[in-house]
């Protein structure tokens, strides 16, 4: 939809929008006046406030753009970061969630983290040169061979650690720092 709204210190892009409607039941009866029940999906597009902690939620609720009553709110599904959302960005930290569908095109590239370590949640498609230029330590729970092609430039890269556990690229061996 294009729609954006901020809250908590992020900007987010509507991705989808859509109604639920049902009957209820009060008083043991079935009533049947219907109820709206709006969700959706969103994703990061912007940041607010730099120098501070920003934890990305796996859900946001927000007054839905459906309604004009203020009361009305939607509860969306973050889905993913956008292109070079923290480009550039000086944090105290970033937290992710865990199963995020995408993170696009240098999201993280420039970015500086006070706290002087990154964890991240490998998400379905990442994208190219998400690292370029951190001078931040990346910590992955989970590492494959596709994920380390959206790395770009190994020399513009920071430290990136991962356990031998998480590890999962078939017939290359590495240490825990690539």
């Amino acid at each position: 939809r294009g729609v954006t709204f901020e809250k908590d210190g992020l900007v987010y892009t509507i991705a989808s929008e859509y109604q639920v409607w049902r009957s209820v039941k009060i008083d043991k009866k079935w009533n049947f006046k219907y109820v709206v029940k709006n969700e959706g999906e969103v994703y990061v597009s912007g940041i607010t406030t730099p120098d501070s902690i920003v934890k990305i939620p796996t859900k946001v609720s927000y007054p839905t753009s459906y309604c004009r009553n203020v009361e009305d709110t939607a509860t969306y599904q973050v889905l993913g970061i956008g292109e070079s959302v923290f480009e550039g960005a000086v944090l105290k930290d970033l937290i992710l969630p865990y199963g995020l569908k995408f993170i696009g095109d240098r999201a993280f590239s420039n970015m500086t983290l006070t706290s002087g370590l990154f964890v991240v949640h490998q998400a379905k498609k990442m994208g190219a040169n998400l690292f370029d230029g951190m001078k931040t330590k990346i910590f992955f729970q989970y590492l494959d061979f596709p994920t380390l092609q959206t790395f770009g430039k190994k020399e513009n890269l920071p430290e990136i650690y991962t356990s031998h556990q998480g590890i999962k690229l078939s017939g290359i061996s590495m240490d825990k720092r690539f």
